[in-house]
């Protein structure tokens, strides 16, 4: 309990006497502006040579354009392989139904026809 007593004491120090004379030395400075609060970002960006945000932009459009037309072809495989199945299926299905009432009706004829 004691060190963490501590450690708020030394950061409650830090953010009251030691950041804010670091802001006070740029205060005379007329040049320095809001905009200069955004300078260190803006020349890291440049000197990484990170795209602007309208290309960066243009290309996510133009990759989730392109994932979903792959989304979709795969999607339309997908169903096609399935509806193959289903016929594959279904017609199976009918050979059982068509072979089990053709049993059943031969065997009631030969029932009816010995009695």
């Amino acid at each position: 309990m004691c060190r963490l007593m501590y450690l708020l004491f030394l950061f409650s120090f830090f953010l009251v006497f030691i950041f804010p004379k670091g802001n006070v030395a740029h205060k005379d400075n007329p040049r320095m502006g809001r905009e200069m609060a955004f300078l260190f970002a803006q020349t890291k960006l440049h000197e990484i040579n990170v795209a602007n945000p309208p290309y960066t932009v243009f290309n996510f459009a133009t990759e989730a354009a392109s994932m979903y037309d792959m989304v979709e072809d795969k999607k339309k495989t997908l169903h096609k392989k399935a509806m193959r199945r289903f016929r594959q299926d279904l017609g199976e299905k009918k050979d059982r139904a068509s072979k089990l009432l053709s049993e059943v009706l031969r065997r009631s004829l030969h029932f009816f026809q010995h009695e």
